[in-house]
């Protein structure tokens, strides 16, 4: 969730909230109305990133004999990221479904925009993994979609919380070795199968 601070219609400044964190419309003013502050609720997947930063390439992800076709998307190489993102649901049309290497990038909150379909976190190796040793990352928003983080998805991660997606049926092996963050929380959903 995302607020912008507003001072005397003039300067305008951005803070973000903590993941999950509600906060409501608050307005304040002073007496002599020379000065108020205002904030309002402006939803974070309204800037979505350039899809010109991703390569998409098609895959079938087929999990628990259902064959899920769409698109895997990784940053184009070359592309270094950093900072908050929330990546596309949909490209051409189709749906993302599979995470591929963003390995090594300096990002800090993983977003998706609505309508998210994805199924799997893909990982191969503690190199090639998803969010391999991005180690930066603290947040990542698990769509409800999602079936399966594959080995190594978030290794050397920074994560402090970790609370998955009900619908989340595998995790693979060493999926948060090497963690940077000291996580103080971590909820698993009753749907997941194996760890």
């Amino acid at each position: 969730m995302r607020f912008e601070k507003v001072i005397n219609g003039i300067e305008r400044h951005k803070q973000f909230a903590k993941p999950g964190e509600v906060v409501e419309n608050i307005i304040s003013q002073n007496w002599d109305r020379e000065f108020y502050i205002c904030y309002m609720k402006v939803d974070v997947h309204e800037n979505v990133a350039s899809l010109d930063l991703f390569s998409f390439t098609p895959v079938d992800v087929i999990f628990d004999g259902v064959t899920y076709n769409g698109w895997q998307i990784a940053p184009k190489t070359g592309i270094a990221l950093s900072g908050k993102i929330t990546l596309p649901a949909f490209y051409k049309g189709t749906p993302v479904v599979e995470v591929g290497c963003f390995a090594n990038q300096r990002i800090t909150h993983v977003f998706w925009e609505g309508g998210c379909q994805l199924r799997r976190v893909y990982g191969s190796g503690s190199n090639t993994s998803a969010f391999s040793r991005c180690s930066a990352l603290e947040y990542f928003e698990f769509p409800e979609t999602l079936l399966q983080i594959s080995d190594y998805g978030f290794n050397g991660t920074a994560f402090t919380t970790l609370k998955f997606n009900n619908g989340l049926k595998k995790i693979g092996n060493a999926v948060f070795q090497g963690m940077t963050g000291t996580v103080t929380s971590i909820q698993f959903p009753g749907s997941v199968t194996y760890i």
